[in-house]
């Protein structure tokens, strides 16, 4: 076996692990890395720390198949005094009571494997405890367990073991110090992970989402006192405050929080405040254990790496440090676990991928911010106040219904605080943050003046009709339905910039960019026949669905990511109006917790009219992913066309996006066009549970080619755009019949005002246009003096 020396390892794995830094590492200084053993990813598990009688400090490390025991003396260069083999398995577990060291496996039948310190470094020895244990009147042989914890008594607690349904189990490691003696079960549930104090057992019942708490001083009779379900229901471990007051929680699932609960009435459990990591927010990282030391949590956050967070005040948990220890962004790769409990203060952690760290830790108090927020006139507290502290430090809060925050930094200094909220105008304050201290900070805000936006939608011919208005900004979103002679109104909304989609079904929809509210809004339109929707507005599309999770949405999409894939897209076609889409299912939580599963999800459009169009040609934009290393990916994004006889397969997707996918059709060599077309778009997840999500949005049908009765411009007629989209300028090349001399050229923005126009005196030429005009759609339209146009689409970038 080769060992690089430390000081040669330190040097070349923080060259390569630096690669991976980011905003999370502060207030952490790495000593040494050390990796014997790598044998393939995820070679390492579980660490702790151990003294020996003579205040030698330890580290002991879970490998794949074996325990590695290295003597910290020198932190910089840990020296390795044991290597005990063991049974394959990614789990181990080790706790410490006297002079041993006691560890188990979660695969294999080594039992309780026994270290013997009382010797070391100079002689380690160790051996194995298998006995025949008897509970509830079944006899098996201990053979292996998930987790164990050990007493300020010498009581070790067993979890997950194959004896008594993976219920803690209670060991007497007290009496004859390296023999145990089984006392009895402490509860019957499964116990994925325990934590004991006194005589109370706080278990993680990770299957049954809940933590329980079960006294246990009557080692005959456990009694259960209470359980409360942590907010993602797969609680994976606990810790208690020093005081006992509080109890802290991890799940083990993708974008899960760290939970703190008031635990000081057992009727009355309280969540107090969650906490995750902001900067990786939606990514899918996973929290794997968390521990209390001196008011502070040290968390193992699996790719995030060390977390280390001020929880002295448990209703406002401030992240004050951390190390990321490793460069790899999937959900189960990174820190496994970490131990702060050394005399010298050291903290270990440890890497699945890239084995020990030996970490210093500067302890730093957050400096709290904290307040009420209320409307300057009513006095009335606002709920949803977005609270932001101008500074690298990512953080981000927003205000309880009674408009109370909580909230804080790293470190002190001044720092500009804005409070944020549609509606209001904005407070921005100039804030001094004192490391240790509150800074209470009340804030009363004054809503902003509302106007009204009125307006008429037409046709060409000037016939009012029924549509949507959306009018959006700021986060908030005000919509109104026209009546049958296409009027509308809007009644107090708040003065601001805001943009405006406005559609109806069967024409194209108009968009008003930045509109800036005056005394009296109002806005008049005319929608051009046609089909359009980028969603802003329900125009009536249908959703089916036959699946437990996954359903279609139309919402402003919000993204989620996987092992460094997105998932979801954060935001919805960029260029469509508006900031709408229909995703599957969009739900803030973790990435396989709201995806497709278990059936089919169908989203179906109004029907619509093609009967009188020439050329129509279709475009939209998808979103798809097909993930999970389950079973051979088999799903699909299908796109169906009907014209109410016959139904065609216009597309079906099995890539993954990256960004929104956009797909164009000519539909009339397609399919036969009728008055009762339909556009079918469907996606599922039938029995293999894989990770699937769709978006859909940026519907549009055009005529390409619109003939007048004189047919002036007709079929011969060729334009060409090169290219489109076009970001500065672009070639327009066109070949027109003998008729059409003296055309207009026109290009019109959605509202179908002219934004250039010039007369094309040849039928046959390629001109090049330079537009100083804003990102969006356009139409070119060539129009005869006498009858007849052609229309293009046109996009600038």
């Amino acid at each position: 076996m080769l060992r690089l020396t430390s000081t040669l390892l330190l040097s070349i794995s923080l060259s390569f692990l630096l690669q991976a830094q980011n905003a999370s590492n502060f207030n952490t200084t790495v000593l040494s890395v050390t990796d014997d053993y790598n044998i393939g990813d995820r070679s390492y598990n579980e660490v702790w720390g151990f003294t020996d009688r003579n205040g030698l400090e330890y580290a002991i490390l879970g490998g794949r198949e074996r325990t590695i025991i290295y003597e910290i003396d020198k932190p910089k260069d840990p020296i390795e005094v044991a290597n005990i083999p063991g049974p394959n398995s990614i789990w181990r577990d080790m706790k410490s009571f006297g002079d041993y060291i006691y560890v188990v496996a979660d695969r294999g039948t080594e039992g309780l494997l026994i270290i013997d310190m009382s010797e070391a470094p100079g002689n380690i020895t160790f051996s194995n405890w298998k006995p025949f244990l008897t509970v509830n009147g079944d006899t098996r042989t201990l053979e292996k367990c998930h987790n164990l914890y050990i007493d300020e008594n010498g009581i070790a607690y067993l979890s997950g073991c194959n004896v008594n349904g993976g219920g803690v189990l209670m060991v007497d490691l007290a009496t004859e110090p390296g023999v145990p003696q089984f006392i009895g079960p402490a509860t019957s549930r499964y116990s994925h992970d325990v934590f004991v104090r006194g005589d109370t057992v706080y278990s993680s019942d990770l299957s049954d989402g809940f933590f329980s708490i079960t006294d246990v001083s009557n080692k005959q009779a456990p009694r259960l006192l209470a359980t409360q379900q942590t907010t993602r229901t797969f609680t994976h471990n606990v810790w208690l405050s020093d005081d006992g007051n509080y109890l802290f929680t991890t799940d083990e699932k993708p974008d899960a929080f760290i939970d703190a609960y008031d635990i000081s009435d057992l009727e009355d459990i309280k969540l107090v405040d969650t906490y995750r990591p902001i900067d990786t927010e939606n990514t899918g990282v996973i929290p794997h254990n968390v521990h209390y030391k001196d008011g502070f949590l040290v968390i193992s956050y699996y790719s995030d790496g060390i977390r280390i967070v001020d929880a002295s005040r448990p209703e406002n948990l401030i992240e004050v440090g951390g190390y990321d220890t490793t460069p790899k962004t999937g959900s189960q790769d990174g820190c496994w676990g970490a131990f702060p409990y050394l005399p010298s203060g050291l903290v270990l952690a440890s890497d699945m991928n890239f084995g020990l760290f030996v970490l210093e830790i500067d302890y730093k108090r957050a400096a709290y911010l904290e307040g009420i927020v209320t409307d300057a006139l009513t006095g009335l507290a606002l709920n949803d106040v977005e609270i932001t502290i101008q500074s690298p430090a990512p953080n981000f809060e927003t205000t309880a219904p009674n408009g109370s925050y909580r909230t804080g930094h790293s470190e002190g200094g001044t720092f500009r605080v804005t409070y944020d909220k549609a509606g209001y105008n904005p407070v921005v304050v100039e804030t001094e943050f004192i490391n240790g201290e509150i800074t209470i900070q009340d804030i009363e805000m004054n809503s902003l003046e509302s106007r009204e936006i009125s307006g008429t939608i037409r046709t060409e011919d000037g016939s009012g009709i029924p549509g949507n208005v959306s009018v959006y900004g700021r986060g908030e979103t005000y919509t109104a339905q026209a009546d049958e002679n296409g009027n509308f109104i809007l009644n107090s909304v708040p003065v601001n910039v805001y943009n405006v989609t406005i559609g109806a079904w069967g024409y194209q929809e108009q968009f008003i960019k930045n509109l800036k509210l005056e005394d009296n809004d109002i806005i008049n339109v005319t929608l051009i026949e046609g089909y359009q929707d980028g969603f802003a507005a329900d125009q009536g599309w249908i959703v089916e669905s036959d699946a437990s999770t996954g359903d279609w949405e139309r919402e402003v999409p919000i993204g989620t990511a996987f092992e460094g894939e997105v998932i979801n897209p954060a935001e919805d076609d960029p260029d469509d109006n508006g900031n709408f889409a229909f995703v599957t299912d969009n739900e803030l939580g973790a990435f396989n917790e709201y995806d497709v599963d278990n059936g089919t999800v169908t989203l179906s459009s109004p029907i619509f009219d093609l009967s009188q169009y020439e050329n129509p040609l279709l475009s939209y934009s998808t979103w798809f992913y097909n993930g999970g290393d389950f079973s051979t990916l088999n799903d699909d994004l299908s796109i169906y066309l009907s014209n109410g006889d016959s139904t065609i397969l216009l597309e079906q997707i099995t890539t993954n996006s990256e960004e929104w996918r956009v797909s164009t059709f000519e539909l009339k060599d397609l399919i036969s066009l009728s008055e009762t077309m339909q556009l079918v778009v469907q996606t599922a997840d039938l029995g293999e549970q894989h990770l699937v999500e769709a978006g859909f949005d940026a519907f549009q049908i055009v005529d390409q080619t619109t003939t007048s009765n004189e047919n002036l411009l007709n079929t011969a007629a060729e334009v060409q755009i090169i290219p489109n989209p076009f970001s500065q300028t672009f070639d327009l090349r066109y070949q027109l019949p003998e008729l059409a001399g003296q055309a207009q050229l026109r290009i019109l923005n959605q509202l179908g005002q002219i934004q250039h126009q010039e007369i094309l005196s040849s039928n046959s030429h390629q001109i090049q246009l330079s537009l100083s005009i804003p990102s969006g759609i356009y139409y070119l339209q060539i129009i005869h003096p006498e009858g007849g146009q052609i229309t293009k689409r046109l996009i600038k970038q």
